[in-house]
């Protein structure tokens, strides 16, 4: 379904998270914390930091979406003559790890970091960055869009979950529940979630609040039936939300469901089979299903699809997943930056490059983006390309609701090009 193109000028309120042969020689992903290799004769180092393999948080397709980058742009001839090589090191949902890893990474050569997350950003990762420029971070709270080295291409999860609001709006949904953990930073995001959907004339009927220990999600189930409104808005991890979705199935309750792509992903859709028909998601990327009309979208599957010949296990469901294209995305926008240097590619003359690119092509994929262009809101000072999609699930996989991004910041659809 296509929306008619709508121009607000009222500001949408931002809120934090809650709690992606040649080159397969040159990609390393020791994840041990290691020194990082960085940028010597005949390479420029590229770093990559989030956790994997853990029991909480994992990105094994911020990885490949980044190798998947490098193994084309050095299929192609590398970048004036010299091969990207990627520098992985695994945070492991750990405050030590991240913080050794980032001191690693900011010791070394590397010339930038890409499609960084990490749940102890603020207190391990952002006061360990040194020099080394954050580019296109996964960033969950305002620090991590707002410091001196921290470029972020995209909306970030900072700012899609303001955006569901004008999308429950335009399909029809006047009331809704919430259903969140009882800790203070979720108390944080619903305080932060709520008056973004009252200005979208959306009454919350309910704040369920539940322990981090919960495991029977019946109940909570029943109590969002009970508060009668139409749509369940997550503020919860995505296992969470989809047990609690797998719950309300099993109860016969059939709410809509709003989200954003971190709190449902497609690889959750199988589970939930058509019981997640309609659903309405936030993202900061186009789904993989937009390839049939956006070029950037198209190549991004298709050097995937190199790096899973590979033998890349990881680059298949890669292709479902809007942190594997920003990793991907922030690889080339590198290479682009690089091409234009005079002399050294090392990272001094990289983040001199950055700060004076403008309008920086990002593939048709996301308006062009000007790295040092202020922030709209001033709390998140770097945040200036905070666009979104809207999608919705049809029939197992997610279509675009409006071929156009929307403006996170002041609303409205707008043209890429």
């Amino acid at each position: 379904m296509r929306w008619t193109r709508h121009r607000s000028n009222k500001p949408l309120l931002i809120v934090g998270a809650v709690a992606l042969g040649l080159v397969a020689a040159a990609c390393k992903s020791s994840g041990t914390g290691a020194a990082a290799s960085g940028t010597g004769t005949g390479t420029i180092g590229i770093s990559v930091i989030v956790p994997t393999g853990t029991s909480v948080s994992n990105f094994p397709q911020v990885v490949a979406g980044a190798k998947a980058a490098i193994r084309a742009i050095n299929a192609a001839g590398g970048v004036g003559g010299k091969q990207l090589v990627l520098d992985y090191c695994n945070e492991g949902n750990d405050v030590n790890k991240a913080s050794q890893c980032t001191r690693n990474a900011a010791a070394g050569g590397d010339i930038a970091t890409v499609g960084l997350y990490s749940n102890f950003a603020s207190q391990a990762v952002l006061p360990n960055l040194g020099t080394l420029p954050d580019l296109a971070p996964e960033a969950i709270s305002p620090a991590e869009v707002s410091c001196a080295n921290c470029y972020p291409t995209d909306a970030t999860p900072v700012a899609t979950l303001g955006a569901e609001g004008p999308l429950g709006a335009m399909n029809g949904i006047t009331t809704a529940a919430m259903v969140s953990y009882d800790i203070p930073a979720s108390q944080t995001a619903v305080a932060q979630l709520t008056p973004g959907f009252t200005a979208s004339h959306i009454a919350i009927k309910d704040n369920i609040t539940v322990p981090l220990t919960t495991s029977d999600w019946a109940p909570v189930a029943q109590r969002f039936k009970d508060s009668g409104a139409q749509a369940f808005i997550p503020v919860l991890p995505e296992e969470q939300t989809v047990a609690f979705l797998q719950a309300a199935k099993q109860a016969g309750i059939t709410p809509k469901i709003l989200a954003t792509d971190g709190q449902i992903q497609l690889g959750d859709l199988p589970t939930l089979g058509s019981f997640a028909d309609g659903s309405l998601v936030v993202a900061a990327y186009p789904p993989a299903s937009a390839a049939a009309t956006m070029p950037g979208v198209k190549q991004w599957l298709a050097e995937l699809q190199a790096e899973q010949n590979s033998g890349d296990a990881d680059a298949a469901a890669s292709k479902a997943d809007g942190n594997s294209m920003r990793a991907w995305l922030a690889v080339h926008i590198i290479a682009e930056v690089s091409k234009g240097i005079t002399g050294t590619v090392d990272r001094t003359s990289f983040v001199a490059a950055l700060k004076a690119a403008h309008k920086i092509d990002l593939l048709g994929i996301l308006p062009a983006w000007t790295p040092s262009a202020p922030g709209l809101v001033s709390s998140l000072s770097h945040l200036n390309n905070a666009y979104v999609y809207f999608t919705k699930v049809e029939s197992g996989s997610y279509q675009l609701v409006n071929p156009e991004p929307w403006n996170a910041f002041k609303g409205g659809f707008t043209p890429v090009s």
